[in-house]
């Protein structure tokens, strides 16, 4: 059936929507994680929602399955990839890449999913730097709507990116288009600036899910403040960890520091400056040296930045999958998950390169896992460490949440109630399961 549909595709849309070349969908297909690649059937390039529209109807007609992606810049978790070798990769931000509307009043931009942080950083340097964004550790060209709607973060005051959307045009699995909140009302004047209008709150639907494709939304923007200071302090021992917490808790829940306040371990800070030292270890893993650590006041300045990327280089073979749990934020806590991260990883040949994100209550606890990816052996490792990990924190009390492409259908296993209700929703808005099936398990 696919044939067809892409020669229906090409009919509706033209020649140059569709590419089924050898090495496109090669090149669709590569990931870094230890699952191994995944290759997509063939891969669109819509520019309009009216065209999403038509592939959407299109694939229901084929019975053919998508798996849509704005700009696949997320590194360690699975980038253009689809969860399922064989679905048709949709990428939205080819030519998606608008800023509709950016309201200097307000403070907010309309975006399509190929707008980037250092696209819309430019643009707002180039209005004179009256709002900032909220960037991430990732590439500076990862798309704003594909890391909010994965409920990817930042590190300033506007740090939760998902809650910073508003007013979502979305196109459903029978190829509807919608949009949430006030802007569900033809030409309403509050669409993008009020989330609480009437009805149940639907943006949370199109969080970590297949029930539609994001085509537009407002993201918030926050007012550059006059002046940015950054500081840091270093503890030399890793069971300060502890304390460390217990400190910045009461900075975060007082709302004394802004920000996000980042712990890092030596290991994370090192590792986006060197590479693993094989030549000084005879080959030994995990590293059993003590690196120093930086700070990193361009995340909390919304600068998007390439710095931390260079943790991707640590190990040959360019492997990474990320590992992120939440820790409550009490020192204890803390303290004996440390511990259990770092007997596993250092049980499977790994190091523990983590970063605590902090806030008032909970931290977002990201491991960054660096592989060989050529290597089979260490691929296998990986994705038993992974596992262990997973199973260690599930026993624990303190579940897994953001997870690469080859582990969500797995972890979603472990969550049959979720798994039961998520479904019968997909059934409702997207019947014929065209949408990404198993994305995040759904």
């Amino acid at each position: 059936m696919s044939a067809q549909f892409f020669k229906a595709v090409c009919a509706e849309l033209g020649e140059d929507a569709v590419d089924l070349t050898d090495d496109t969908l090669a090149a669709y297909g590569a990931n870094r994680l230890p699952g191994g690649d995944r290759c997509p059937s063939g891969v669109l390039f819509p520019r309009t929602v009216g065209d999403v529209q038509v592939i959407v109807q299109l694939a229901n007609r084929h019975e053919v399955t998508l798996w849509p992606t704005s700009t696949g810049q997320n590194l360690g978790l699975g980038e253009f990839s689809p969860v399922r070798a064989g679905q048709a990769v949709v990428h939205l931000g080819r030519y998606m890449n608008r800023i509709v509307e950016l309201d200097e009043t307000l403070g907010y931009a309309v975006i399509e999913p190929g707008v980037t942080f250092r696209q819309l950083r430019a643009e707002l340097a180039a209005r004179g730097d009256k709002f900032m964004i909220s960037g991430t550790s990732g590439p500076p060209d990862g798309g704003i709507l594909g890391n909010a709607l994965d409920r990817g973060a930042g590190y300033t005051p506007y740090f939760d990116h998902f809650g910073m959307l508003c007013g979502l045009e979305v196109v459903l699995g029978n190829g509807e288009l919608i949009s949430t909140g006030d802007a569900a009302l033809p030409g309403a004047k509050t669409g993008h600036i009020n989330k609480s209008g009437f009805g149940p709150l639907l943006d949370g639907l199109f969080s970590q899910s297949n029930y539609g494709i994001v085509t537009r939304a407002a993201i918030w923007l926050m007012p550059r403040p006059p002046a940015i200071r950054s500081f840091g302090f270093t503890f030399p021992e890793e069971d300060d960890l502890a304390e460390i917490i217990d400190l910045v808790r009461p900075l975060k829940m007082a709302n004394v520091v802004p920000t996000l306040i980042k712990v890092t371990s030596a290991e994370y800070a090192f590792t986006t400056r060197e590479r693993y030292p094989f030549d000084r270890t005879g080959g030994a893993t995990p590293l059993p040296e003590d690196p120093v650590l930086s700070t990193h006041l361009d995340t909390f300045s919304g600068e998007p930045t390439e710095a931390e990327l260079g943790l991707l280089d640590w190990r040959p073979g360019g492997g990474a999958t990320w590992f992120l749990p939440a820790t409550p934020m009490i020192g204890e806590v803390a303290a004996a998950q440390q511990r259990v991260s770092l007997d596993i990883l250092t049980h499977f040949g790994f190091e523990r390169c983590v970063e605590f994100v902090c806030g008032p209550r909970a931290a977002r606890a990201l491991h960054v896992v660096v592989l060989n990816r050529a290597d089979p052996a260490e691929r296998h490792r990986m994705d038993d460490c992974y596992a262990a990990l997973v199973a260690a924190y599930d026993k624990l009390g303190y579940p897994i949440g953001r997870t690469p492409t080859d582990w969500q259908e797995r972890a979603m296993s472990r969550l049959p109630g979720l798994a039961a209700v998520t479904s019968a929703v997909k059934g409702a808005l997207d019947p014929n399961r065209v949408l990404a099936p198993g994305k995040y398990g759904i």
